[in-house]
């Protein structure tokens, strides 16, 4: 126990020592529509880190990224995400979900105090299992940002970087033939009463994240039902709300950001797009 209060002291201690302004958003700044920044090349391109549309080495490594955040609204819609809220609601009534751990899989530990939130990973087997329509319109739309990612990343491959061949030595089209290999989805709840999640990367060097997608699940979200997204960019904090149909999408291993503490109930769908290993640049060594 007194471990748990010293990590999430020192985690609170090292929020309060952060000098870079905080940027609060409000609904009003969450106008970028979705498919519109999955159809910007420009924009993906940035977040994949080729600021002039080039590699910064032919090694196939990923640099670092010149827009490393995005976020706006309107992901799949609001009646999509109110069913998936009703089917996350279901899931959770009926025992479905589990303490959240902290570390590296052999030193999992869980810790409330610095990390309090529940979860349930997704996956075909389990939306199929239990009929989850709106969740799997949401996998479903994870899948084709997925694709997309590979398409433009192909693209912008060096010519001297050889393209990834199926099983049976196919050439793979652009959509699968990408460094992008899968993605993870995991629902997730916090209860309430001052859970949250503290300052964390995604991308340590037990796992290939590249990219975080988040997409909110929150109809009736109040400001002061706290639990909104705190991202840290090299310039300032931005503070993100996590209104119905939000989303968020930051490079896994550049973007450090913590969960506020929560007040009421909150729930989200999480995603992470994992590279094949020998496309994770040398940068990577340094993800704590």
């Amino acid at each position: 126990m007194q471990k748990n209060v010293n990590e999430a002291v020192f985690f609170s201690l090292l929020q309060y020592l952060d000098t870079r302004p905080i940027r609060k958003l409000k609904p009003q700044d969450l106008e970028c529509v979705f498919d519109d920044i999955l159809n910007d090349d420009s924009k993906l391109e940035a977040l994949l880190g080729y600021p002039d549309g080039e590699r910064e080495q032919a090694s196939g490594s990923f640099p670092r990224a010149t827009l490393p955040i995005i976020c706006g609204s309107h992901f799949v819609g609001d009646d999509v995400c109110g069913e998936a809220r009703k089917e996350a609601e279901g899931l959770h009534e009926g025992g479905h979900f589990k303490s959240a751990g902290m570390g590296r899989p052999s030193e999992r530990r869980e810790d409330s105090g610095a990390r309090g939130d529940e979860l349930m990973w997704l996956n075909e087997a389990s939306l199929d299992l239990f009929d989850l329509r709106g969740l799997k319109q949401i996998a479903h739309k994870i899948e084709s940002v997925r694709r997309r990612l590979n398409s433009v990343h192909m693209r912008r491959r060096p010519a001297n970087v050889p393209e990834r061949a199926s099983a049976d030595n196919r050439p793979l089209d652009e959509e699968d033939g990408g460094p992008f290999s899968k993605s993870e989805i995991q629902l997730t709840r916090y209860p309430g009463g001052g859970s949250r999640y503290v300052r964390h990367l995604d991308a340590s060097q037990s796992n290939n994240r590249l990219l975080t997608l988040i997409v909110y699940l929150n109809p009736d979200w109040q400001t002061k039902h706290g639990g909104e997204l705190r991202a840290l960019t090299e310039s300032e904090q931005v503070d993100i709300p996590p209104l119905m149909d939000t989303f968020v999408l930051f490079r896994s291993d550049m973007i450090e950001h913590e969960v506020l503490p929560c007040y009421c109930e909150r729930y989200a769908v999480s995603c992470w797009f994992h590279v094949h290993t020998d496309c994770i640049s040398s940068g990577k060594d340094d993800v704590a």
